[in-house]
């Protein structure tokens, strides 16, 4: 089973209580986290972090309780993880003014997760040219190089990404997302998200078909894309 938790930067109150909200983070996971979003001289970045990691404790909350810890650590590749707590894996994203956990409760299944706002102003025919395969290419041609076409594209490949946990040239080095799911290598959950008015597109990435459960707020709201790629 996974479960995701989505919450956005109001949700955590960050304007005057980020010392608070740090500090009960770097009880949880660990000085490290805390030394890692203070490095941050972007403001908005600083607070997308803090609102990514209150995601996943309140997963984790919800599994061994508020006032147990459990630390993250990385790997040389600088993928967390949980190094005493094998049998849980996680992954956290963020975009404009949200923020995204999922936790796997099974110890042998990775996870990945990305979410982006849809956005125009990329050359989304130029990435799709230079980093996307041949299915994936074709994908967007037909919807005539689409923002949230290329989202549905590159949200897959960002979670995949972070499955294998090698960094995104690991996903753009010939991967394409269509082969992998029709190979069964991988699945890709896809939703929609909307808050605030801006419509996100949020991709899951796991080893096999499993439940999902998805934990957010009244005003984020979440639907399951059901045709999945």
């Amino acid at each position: 089973m996974t479960e995701v938790c989505l919450l956005s930067v109001l949700d955590i109150g960050v304007d005057g209580k980020s010392e608070y909200v740090l500090r009960d983070l770097d009880y949880t996971f660990g000085e490290g986290e805390r030394e890692r979003i203070e490095r941050m001289s972007n403001g908005s970045a600083r607070e997308l972090s803090l609102c990514g990691l209150c995601a996943l404790k309140c997963l984790t909350d919800a599994l061994v309780g508020a006032g147990e810890r459990i630390l993250i650590a990385r790997d040389e590749f600088g993928k967390p993880y949980f190094p005493e707590c094998e049998n849980l894996r996680f992954n956290i994203s963020h975009s404009a003014q949200l923020a995204t956990a999922a936790l796997s409760f099974d110890g042998s299944n990775s996870v990945g997760i990305d979410i982006e706002k849809i956005a125009d102003g990329r050359d989304i025919k130029k990435i799709t040219q230079r980093f996307f395969g041949e299915r994936e290419r074709a994908f967007l041609e037909a919807e005539e190089y689409s923002a949230k076409a290329f989202f549905l594209v590159w949200t897959a490949k960002e979670a995949y990404a972070k499955f294998v946990g090698r960094g995104l040239s690991a996903a753009l080095s010939g991967a394409d997302t269509f082969e992998l799911s029709e190979s069964r290598e991988v699945q890709f959950v896809r939703f929609a998200v909307r808050y605030a008015g801006n419509d996100y597109i949020m991709t899951l990435c796991t080893s096999h078909d499993e439940h999902i459960k998805i934990n957010s707020n009244g005003d984020i709201e979440v639907y399951e894309i059901s045709d999945r790629a």
